[in-house]
């Protein structure tokens, strides 16, 4: 039922797109196309990978090093970093624990510390909005709606920061985890 100017800003597992069209009734034009092949939710897995590896390797008096020598544990914090990340979704806060040497090494993960550490990966994608939306020959003022797709598009932050970087656009969300099937 939408016809207008959009962005549909596409964020999945390991990439990153942004489409500015032009809907109308009966069709659409592409006005123009921005993207990465190497950004996608799983930097923000490896970010919060990193963010538990330290609290894990401080609480359990491991180095670095040790990590790195123990491709198990390395598998068991990047598992925890992604289903942290869709818990931090919908909570402030969540807990955790991963076995280390024969014991329970537990951590909490916030979403402030989440944010801190890829905020810099949601600046870049609102950039490439920007650049796409420029491209197409347009501004932000002749934007009608951003529409999020993708399943990292679920985040948070990404919601704040776009609603930040175009005032007065509507920001929407079509089915992130299923929209490419559909």
């Amino acid at each position: 039922d939408f016809e207008g100017k959009a962005a549909i800003y596409d964020i999945g597992g390991g990439t990153f797109d942004v489409t500015v069209m032009d809907i109308r009734k009966g069709g659409f034009d592409v006005l123009s196309n921005e993207g990465s092949k190497f950004l996608g939710g799983r930097d923000w897995d490896l970010q919060l990978a990193s963010i538990i590896q330290r609290k894990v390797v401080t609480a359990a008096g491991l180095t670095s090093k040790d990590v790195d020598d123990d491709s198990d544990l390395r598998r068991h914090i990047l598992t925890e970093a992604e289903r942290h990340k869709i818990i931090l979704d919908r909570v402030d806060e969540s807990k955790g624990a991963i076995k280390v040497r024969g014991r329970h090494i537990g951590f909490t993960i916030t979403r402030a510390e989440l944010d801190k550490a890829t905020y810099d990966l949601v600046s870049k994608t609102i950039r490439m909005t920007s650049d796409a939306i420029e491209a197409a020959g347009l501004t932000k003022r002749d934007l009608d709606r951003i529409i999020m797709v993708g399943g990292p598009s679920i985040t948070p932050l990404i919601r704040t920061l776009l609603e930040k970087e175009f005032p007065g656009v509507q920001i929407t969300r079509y089915d992130p985890i299923h929209a490419v099937a559909r």
